[in-house]
């Protein structure tokens, strides 16, 4: 019997899983959360912020009904993902790419 831990993910992964659940799950998201991950108990609940790395080893956010943050992997959207353009991203701060529409 194997007892090898899972590998756990560099900040670089965590940082790229909130960014494209970011871009595609607004704030406002209806989400199932699993208290326990894997488990089919759940609560329906909406996102209160993105998702961002906590502490650099999980990636989190809020959500409507539960204090505290949880974890990214323990929320599954209900509802169509949000395709965005580039245009409709938010820019980083000081990011000057973005051009003006006509």
């Amino acid at each position: 019997m194997s007892t090898k831990r899972p590998r756990q993910k560099t900040v670089m992964t965590l940082e790229r899983e909130c960014m494209v659940w970011n871009v595609k799950h607004p704030i406002g998201t209806q989400v199932e959360y699993h208290s326990v991950i894997g488990e089919p108990a759940h609560i329906l609940t909406r996102t209160r912020t993105q998702a961002y790395v906590l502490s650099c080893h999980t990636a989190v956010l809020f959500v409507e009904g539960i204090a505290g943050c949880v974890a990214l992997d323990a929320c599954i959207p209900t509802k169509p993902t949000v395709e965005r353009t580039n245009a409709e991203v938010s820019p980083e701060p000081g990011d000057t790419t973005q051009k003006e529409a006509k």
